[in-house]
């Protein structure tokens, strides 16, 4: 941009981003912090609201250890909000978060098989993936002794129940 001053040309040199994308970015950000608490509290009116305002249905939540709406819906059973995200919205149902866990690993991990059903059956999740340490959804059910959701992973979907963690 050039302006007059004073009938001198001066050159214009634009600083940083403009003012309207960094407030696009944190208020995506925010939005998406939304998604997540909703995608938690299994408050579908709410997500779907946050999705058409712009959320990020595949960003983590910085202050959840990076889980995304999808692991949290997952974590806490809300089977209807999982297949809202991964149906719908076609969340990603393998992205980890920092520490390798997947929404399975969470809905598996808390003992709610239906959701295991969803993600595994439905969206086809790998009942294989592993944590960093080694542990897979079937190895996280076991460790908190949800029968039912070990029945479903090892009879319905296969997983290997030879597999073994990092350490053997």
């Amino acid at each position: 941009d050039r302006a007059e001053a004073g009938g001198q040309t001066a050159e214009h040199v634009p600083q940083g981003p403009p003012r309207c994308r960094r407030n696009a970015a944190r208020r995506s950000k925010k939005l998406t912090v939304k998604l997540c608490a909703a995608a938690f509290l299994g408050n579908m009116r709410r997500v779907e609201d946050l999705i058409s305002r712009g959320a990020s249905v595949d960003s983590g939540d910085e202050s959840n250890h990076g889980l995304t709406a999808l692991m949290l819906a997952a974590r806490y059973g809300h089977t209807a909000t999982v297949n809202a995200l991964a149906g719908t919205h076609n969340a990603n149902v393998e992205a980890a978060n920092e520490h390798g866990g997947t929404a399975l690993m969470l809905a598996a991990g808390h003992g709610h098989t239906a959701t295991v059903n969803a993600l595994a059956g439905t969206y086809n999740a790998n009942v294989e993936a592993a944590t960093r340490d080694g542990l897979t959804a079937l190895m996280t059910a076991a460790s908190h002794g949800h029968t039912a959701t070990v029945n479903a992973l090892a009879g319905t979907y296969n997983a290997n129940v030879e597999a073994a963690t990092r350490d053997g």
